[in-house]
């Protein structure tokens, strides 16, 4: 009797050791939950909705509910159907939530003939949020699609969507069940249980992306070359407190006009806000404007210090040549660029400012001065040449660095001599030819004459 007396109260004792510790919630397998969880399954038809046409599917890793044995273990769409079908879980009715925060999750069969970009819509609290589920993965359990706060209104709602699922043969979207699991972790105020959303978002001079969805808030539009854009924005309620866009009190319904709209991205908020009473909700959509950058990258004018540009110079010529005297040893080229957003110009390939001279140092001979301008998009690029001639006089061939100096002197009398005989097949032709004055491929007597009589 002491023994078992023992036992007890050794029992007893561990029990008030352990009381009170806060265990963690046991981990759920694939598909179970908890009991006061609400889940919905596609076989369900008092809370779920079929837009358009949805086939059954009988395969496996898929939620079903105990006991069912029917052909319908999830509802699939095709990737042929029109992209406005949904599939919606509404809990109402004995199914009906209780006002409070809930984690939203889905499930679905994955299969690499499923789309990877699956729209998944929720309704709550009088607002809206999209998801986005790659259904080619992670399938065959519950897919948390994020915490919301539920009125329990009973008009909220979960949709499983095929708008922007892709037409390919690799694009089916599956549609099986919804789960909401309440969470009462979260200590966040409710948030009013207004209507700030917009039914419709259109622009005038381009083409909304993604297509309106109330529940997307982010939205991109070009509209090219143009500086401006019209936006009509319409309130979901007909009683709501302000709307504006970009700032500026708008009027649901009625066209907003933007003007003087910069070139890249500009960020427009379209803001609701809706009051009644205490209570205040604003929701912002954003309309990214991308106005191109110009790809103007033409010269309005272009001149040089020395000479005259040959032809004269047009915006569509590229190619020009002048002319400059052996005593020239720099140009000074100055470049106008036709637009002032262009993003850079280069003389000779250096940097050089619109409008401004840029001195470049001459060689002989022939001196090839490219002028580049890049317009402001960083793509459009034009190239001019300036073609500087220097010019060498006939019988002037040697000098400093064995290079012309403008004078006729010994030293290329010397030159012509020290090559006479060399002919067109000798080895050092190309350096050696400038002393065949006559150019007859051969220097010989007649060309030590003509330096002859040039001597000064």
């Amino acid at each position: 009797m002491k023994q078992w007396m023992s036992k007890l109260l050794a029992l007893a004792l561990v029990a008030v050791m352990f009381s009170g510790i806060a265990w963690p919630k046991r981990a759920l397998a694939a598909y179970e939950f908890d009991a006061g969880d609400i889940v919905i399954d596609n076989t369900e038809t008092a809370y779920v909705t079929i837009f358009g046409s949805w086939g059954n599917g009988g395969s496996t890793n898929a939620y079903v509910p105990q006991g069912y044995t029917g052909p319908a273990k999830y509802l699939t769409a095709a990737p042929s159907a029109s992209k406005n079908q949904y599939v919606e879980f509404k809990p109402s009715g004995v199914k009906k939530l209780a006002s409070g925060y809930y984690d939203v999750y889905i499930s679905y069969r994955h299969a690499s003939n499923f789309s990877g970009k699956v729209p998944v819509e929720i309704y709550a609290s009088k607002d809206y949020d999209i998801k986005s589920v790659n259904q080619k993965a992670d399938g065959g359990s519950w897919k948390l699609m994020g915490t919301y706060y539920f009125s329990g209104d009973s008009t909220e709602y979960v949709r499983i969507l095929n708008e922007g699922a892709g037409t390919t043969t690799n694009d089916y979207v599956c549609a099986d069940a919804v789960r909401f699991a309440p969470n009462s972790t979260v200590t966040s105020p409710p948030p009013a249980n207004l209507d700030a959303t917009l039914s419709s978002l259109q622009v005038d001079g381009g083409t909304l992306a993604p297509a309106f969805n109330r529940g997307k808030t982010v939205y991109d539009v070009s509209i090219g070359h143009a500086s401006q854009l019209g936006i009509t924005s319409s309130v979901s309620d007909s009683v709501y407190a302000s709307l504006s866009i970009q700032g500026m009190p708008a009027v649901s319904g009625e066209l907003f006009q933007l003007t003087a709209l910069d070139r890249g991205i500009t960020e427009v908020p379209v803001v609701v806000s809706a009051v009644y009473g205490s209570l205040h909700k604003e929701k912002t959509y954003t309309v990214r404007v991308n106005r191109a950058y110009e790809d103007d990258a033409a010269l309005r004018s272009l001149s040089v210090s020395i000479g005259e540009l040959s032809p004269a110079f047009t915006p569509d010529t590229v190619t020009y040549e002048v002319y400059a005297e052996l005593e020239n040893h720099a140009i000074e080229i100055t470049a106008e660029a036709n637009s002032q957003l262009h993003r850079s110009i280069t003389i000779g390939g250096e940097a050089a400012t619109s409008g401004q001279p840029a001195v470049v140092n001459l060689g002989f001979d022939v001196n090839d001065i490219p002028v580049i301008v890049t317009a402001q998009d960083g793509m459009t690029v034009k190239q001019y040449l300036v073609k500087v001639i220097r010019q060498v006089k006939k019988g002037d061939v040697t000098g400093p660095g064995d290079r012309p100096d403008g004078h006729f002197t010994v030293a290329d009398l010397g030159f012509t001599a020290f090559y006479y005989g060399s002919t067109a097949a000798s080895p050092q032709w190309e350096f050696v030819k400038k002393a065949d004055f006559n150019e007859d491929g051969i220097i010989d007597e007649t060309d030590i004459g003509f330096i002859v009589a040039l001597i000064e």
